[in-house]
This record gives structure tokens, sequence and C-alpha cells, in this order.
């Protein structure tokens, strides 16, 4: 039976219940940053608007007369305050590399504001099928929500502009390090590999001669899930799982050194174990007894060494 629709509106409201900070999972590796020196950045790209205030260069203003590493920075014009009545964008692009939906990624990014409060602001949205519908980064809604999907130092519904969207406005006080991380459980393979966060400015009609926004170090990270075997040298064994979706003939295979002091834990999708499951002679028998509809993780620990964590289904 496939899991229902219901089901899983219930388990990823589950998650984003859980998720309001970074969650670094088996670990957070960099993938690629900008630091807007020598090297372009590729995923950066800019429109060509004339009335784009988005300029990369070296800033010359009072308030940002510095970018945050090096000379360079994506500014509201690099030297003069931002005018009246304008909508300015850049977009950065995330692509897979790993075969995974959206990739599991983090993007980070420093950045300054200094913009007419709760009026004038900047503001992220994201598009997932390749810039054809927008929404605020801050609401994830529908059947594209991520499992875990969690922010730091972001804005908040509260923050309201002029027209009414929500972002950054007011001045910042120096230098602010915010993330994004998105986290999909589900390959989704009817979707796009990519994402695109648009990095929108917006003034209103009354001149403040203010700053504006200031943006420098965009990094990409990658979020390992433990879903798939590591490759670090040093590791002893690994879990082979089949058939998943589970059913009452699936068997978890231990591959590599095992003894004593190894053990197998059945979590639900909060985290929560559900039960320890016995190892004999390097395998241990998974069945679908008892367990309802939803995502499970299987955990192999070493003592108290956490040394992979898989997903499995129960349909």
């Amino acid at each position: 039976m496939k899991l229902t629709l219901q089901l899983l509106f219930i388990l990823f409201l589950g998650f984003s219940e859980i998720s309001a900070q970074i969650r670094p999972f088996q670990g957070i590796y960099n993938l690629d940053s900008c630091d807007f020196e020598s090297v372009a950045c590729q995923y950066v790209s800019f429109t060509n608007d004339s009335n784009n205030v988005w300029q990369l260069g070296k800033p010359n203003k009072v308030l940002f007369d510095s970018a945050y590493s090096g000379n360079n920075a994506i500014v509201t014009d690099t030297t003069n305050s931002y005018p009246v009545n304008n909508h300015s964008y850049f977009d950065v692009r995330i692509v897979s590399k790993n075969n995974a939906p959206y990739g599991n990624r983090i993007i980070s990014f420093k950045h300054k504001f200094d913009t007419d409060s709760l009026k004038d602001g900047g503001y992220i949205e994201v598009s997932y099928d390749n810039g054809n519908t927008w929404n605020n980064v801050i609401y994830q809604n529908g059947d594209r929500k991520p499992a875990f999907f969690a922010t730091e130092n972001m804005y908040s519904s509260n923050d309201s502009l002029f027209n009414g969207k929500v972002g950054f406005s007011g001045k910042s006080k120096g230098w602010i390090y915010s993330r994004i991380q998105w986290v999909w459980v589900f390959v989704m393979k009817q979707y796009s590999d990519t994402i695109i966060l648009r990095f929108n400015f917006m003034s209103d009609s009354i001149q403040t001669n203010k700053a504006g926004w200031i943006i420098d170090d965009f990094m990409i990270s990658y979020v390992d899930q433990g879903s798939g075997v590591n490759n670090i040298s040093k590791r002893a064994t690994y879990l082979e799982i089949s058939p998943n979706p589970i059913n009452e003939n699936t068997k978890i295979n231990l591959i590599g050194t095992i003894g004593s002091n190894y053990n197998i834990t059945l979590l639900n999708s909060l985290g929560q174990t559900v039960k320890n499951i016995d190892i004999i002679d390097q395998q241990a028998i998974l069945n679908n007894q008892s367990l309802k509809q939803g995502l499970y993780f299987v955990q192999l620990k070493k003592e108290e060494q956490v040394l992979e964590t898989k997903k499995i289904i129960v349909e």
C-alpha cells in the first residue's frame, strides 16, 4: 500500500517542528564558496535590467566601506544610496551533484543592511521548478516541503516591508552570518535537481539616503544524512539493507568487521528508539510486523559512536 498524502503531511509536519536550527546529521562538508575576488561565481547571476541596483565591486559608502573579506562584495550600489521605487534582485543557483533532490544543501553568507525600518529591505525567494514559481524562503509549503528545513539569523513573519513582503529591514548590528538548510528524506525524481534563490531588494517612494544591503562570502555545503556508505578508510563495517521498503523478509547485512560491542537500533521519524535489533553472524532480521507506515532509520553503533544511519520505509 502506498503512503497516503495524509501520512506524508504528518511526517513532514513532525520534521519541521523539530528542525528549528541547522542540523549537522553525520557531518557538513563545504562544496563551493565565493568571496567575489579573483574567481567568478558561476552560480550567481544578475539581471540585465538597467534599474537593477545590485552591483559587484568594492563598496565605497559611509556604512558599507569594505567587504567582509577581500575587496569586493555584492551591494545595492557600491557608491550611492539605494533609490526610491526600486525592485532589484540577483539569483543563486544550487545544483545537485549527488543524484539527490536538491542535494541536501546549506547555503550561508555574510551580510549587513541599512534601510528604512519596516519599509524598505531585502528578502529571499526560492524556486524548485527552475523559476516558474517563487515563494519567500521562510515559507515552506506543499509537497516540496523539505523534511528538515532550518535557518539561522533570518527574518521572521513579523518583519513586514511596505508591500506586505517579509524580510531584512532596519539597521543590522555589524556583519551577520546567515544560513539556510534543506534536507529531503524521499527521493522525488519528478522534481528538478536545482534550487534557485532570489535575493530581492525593494524600496518605497520615500528617499531616506540609506546604504541598503551588502552580501559577501557565499558558501554552499552538503549535509551528510548517513544514508549511504561513507568512504572513510578507517571504517570497519557498514550496513546493507534489502529489500527496502521493508517486508517480512528484509535482512540487514553488516559488511566488514563486527564484534560484541556493535549494536543496531531502529528509530522513528522523530529520532525516538523503536527497538533494538539483535545481530547474529553479522546479520540482523528486520520485518514490518508491528510497525506503522512511515519513515524509519536503522542506526549502527559501536558502543556510543554512530557509524552509519540508513533510511527505510514501511509501506
